[in-house]
């Protein structure tokens, strides 16, 4: 732990707001990553760093230090997204929940009946048998939520539609992985 870090959890732990507010800058970007690799919305992966740091700011003389600060904010994070996905399950079934993008994809996939080790491969192939944006954003999507990063680089190296390449590369910013990255240097070095 830095002892920047050290000092404003003391100084948050003692009640001051603007110490938390160094944490938050600190922080916000890896639990946005962790929000939206849980929930695959960006305005759902917001509300939800928001809400972690509420939940943090709450519970913050609660923080031990036995543990870093970061990992107790991942399980905070963590749990909020859990929730959120609870939440949804109890309030409506997933396919109400979705947007049209995400039922056009789940209906293609559906369609194949297929799951497991092979399942990316199958994506693909939907991705090049059918030329609807929505059924490939939606692929796209699937792609990242099933963290298969060697379909997403296939995807944004042969995709001509500069909406859907800036959406697979997007996605794979996101992801952490040797390949992932060493795809991003290659796009930058062009």
């Amino acid at each position: 732990m830095e002892a920047n870090e050290a000092a404003a959890i003391a100084q948050a732990r003692a009640g001051d707001p603007e110490a938390f507010r160094v944490l938050v800058e600190l922080h916000s970007r890896a639990l946005f990553r962790l929000t939206y690799r849980m929930t695959g919305h960006e305005q759902d992966a917001e509300d939800l760093v928001q809400e972690t740091f509420l939940r943090a700011w709450r519970r913050i003389r609660r923080f031990d230090a036995r543990s870093k600060f970061s990992t107790w904010l991942h399980v905070i994070a963590t749990n909020c997204c859990l929730d959120l996905l609870r939440s949804r399950g109890r309030r409506q079934k997933s396919e109400q929940a979705m947007d049209p993008v995400d039922l056009a994809g789940l209906a293609a996939i559906r369609n194949l009946g297929l799951a497991g080790k092979r399942w990316g491969e199958h994506l693909v192939s939907i991705y090049d048998a059918d030329q609807d944006k929505s059924v490939r954003s939606a692929v796209i999507h699937a792609l990242f939520l099933q963290n298969n990063v060697t379909a997403l680089i296939a995807i944004a190296r042969k995709e001509t539609n500069p909406e859907l390449k800036r959406e697979a590369v997007q996605k794979l910013s996101l992801m952490r992985s040797k390949e992932a990255t060493e795809f991003m240097m290659e796009l930058l070095n062009k």
